[in-house]
């Protein structure tokens, strides 16, 4: 790409973000201009969990007789008032397609590099019920599924689950 216009967008951003500023979606702080969504000190304060490493890991141990599990993992662990709460309301509540999707991105790359999450036929998101998806506007299940499908170059599949009941939120 041409440096001239490399330069002129980093321009019109500066000009812009003067009135309209990004901010970090975590702490609300300005963002700087190469940052997606998330500032350089709350990307550092995000708790990975690396149970992608191991094929048993506390992830896997929860579902234990439950369900059959072939390989499962957590990008992050989840606390209250933190930036990973930040962020699942902001795709939540807030309609940032975006987050969900770079989210699902990041941790696609990070399971396309272990040998237990290879051979993978397609990923397939959790649905959800279509009055509830209306109301919401999108799936973010789907949303974060399409960022695994993307880095890690394995088909998606909307249609293999649906949802046919519509349930009360789980938040409480």
């Amino acid at each position: 790409m041409n440096k001239t216009l490399i330069w002129g967008a980093k321009v019109w951003n500066d000009f812009v973000s003067l009135f309209f500023p990004r901010l970090c979606l975590a702490c609300e702080q300005p963002l700087p201009y190469q940052e997606p969504f998330l500032c350089y000190h709350c990307q550092l304060k995000l708790p990975e969990t690396n149970f992608h490493l191991s094929v048993s890991n506390p992830f896997t141990q929860y579902f234990e007789g439950r369900v059959t599990l072939e390989n499962a993992a957590a990008l992050f662990f989840f606390s209250y008032k933190t930036p990973v709460q930040h962020l699942i309301h902001q795709i939540k509540y807030h309609g940032k397609k975006e987050v969900a999707l770079e989210l699902g991105r990041l941790f696609g790359v990070k399971l396309a590099k272990t040998t237990h999450f290879q051979g993978i036929d397609c990923i397939v998101p959790v649905p959800m019920h279509p009055t509830k998806q209306r109301w919401r506007g999108y799936n973010q299940a789907e949303m974060i599924a399409l960022g695994l499908s993307n880095a890690m170059n394995i088909p998606l599949d909307k249609t293999a689950l649906c949802k046919t009941k519509l349930t009360i939120s789980q938040t409480q």
